[in-house]
């Protein structure tokens, strides 16, 4: 799991901590989401996000949240703002003819349970292709997606030396109840591009270590089914440290969100990093 997957765990109590100490029929915006990466995250067990709030104005509101691992070891560290609205003075009543999915259809499962599609490169892919060679196999389909952007429905459209972009539908199972789609999901997904885009900077047998993302939201994507599109470019590689930034769009190609993110060049490693110490 990458920056963005950890972004998606940590959004949820980030804004939740802010929710809490909000009046009845106040709503709010996510308007920045940081996550800094201090050790790699597991390949099995539980992560726990824990959200705190930090300060709540009446137009603003800064929360933090701590990623942990199974043993209590920290994963990550966030924070986020998000901008309060005025109190609305007429709250529409919850539909009453919303049935749920599941009592449409029993065999439902939800997709986080279901079968995983996509798989894990090989190491030896990692150690006999350059980073280019490899995202160029990934958008070609010569290769498979991973589990994780299959889940999204992401997938690399364009990769050059130093750029690569993503596409995703803006479905509505990856919206807040609102319809709009999570800021964790938005920050995904320009993860997805952002790391990309610095891997096709390394020769083989590299790893690319995330460190940090920072997500400047715009505006929200409705979840409406269309295309986003998450376009990065590296804007520094040095011998031991890269970063990235890119722009993600809507089908329309307006701004959405501006994001940021570094990542350690470690030659020699494995690309799933199992002997790497952490990162801190």
């Amino acid at each position: 799991m990458t920056a963005g997957g950890v972004a998606i765990l940590a959004d949820g109590p980030l804004a939740w901590a802010i929710q809490s100490g909000l009046p009845p029929a106040t709503g709010y915006a996510t308007t920045e989401l940081s996550i800094n990466m201090v050790r790699r995250v597991p390949d099995e067990g539980q992560l726990v996000a824990r959200g705190r709030l930090v300060h709540l104005g009446c137009r603003l509101g800064l929360s933090e949240v701590f990623v942990t691992d199974d043993a209590g070891r920290l994963i990550a560290h966030g924070t986020s703002r998000c901008v309060i609205f005025p109190p609305a003075s007429d709250v529409p009543a919850p539909a009453q003819d919303v049935a749920d999915v599941r009592e449409q259809d029993d065999g439902w499962v939800a997709p986080f349970l279901r079968p995983a599609r996509g798989a894990v490169l090989d190491q030896e892919i990692f150690t006999t292709r350059t980073g280019l060679e490899l995202m160029r196999g990934l958008v070609s389909s010569e290769l498979p997606l991973s589990p994780a952007a299959l889940l999204l429905g992401a997938r690399p459209i364009e990769a050059g030396e130093g750029t690569c972009t993503f596409s995703m539908p803006a479905t509505g199972w990856l919206t807040s109840p609102t319809g709009l789609v999570l800021g964790g999901v938005t920050a995904c997904l320009a993860d997805f591009a952002l790391g990309a885009a610095m891997h096709t900077t390394v020769p083989p047998g590299t790893a690319v270590a995330p460190t940090d993302l920072r997500v400047q939201f715009i505006r929200p994507a409705p979840g409406d089914g269309r295309q986003v599109t998450a376009r990065a470019t590296v804007v520094h590689r040095g011998r031991g440290l890269a970063a990235a930034r890119a722009e993600v769009t809507d089908s329309e190609a307006r701004l959405l969100a501006l994001a940021d993110a570094s990542a350690l060049i470690l030659p020699g490693r494995r690309a799933d990093l199992s002997d790497a110490p952490p990162l801190g």
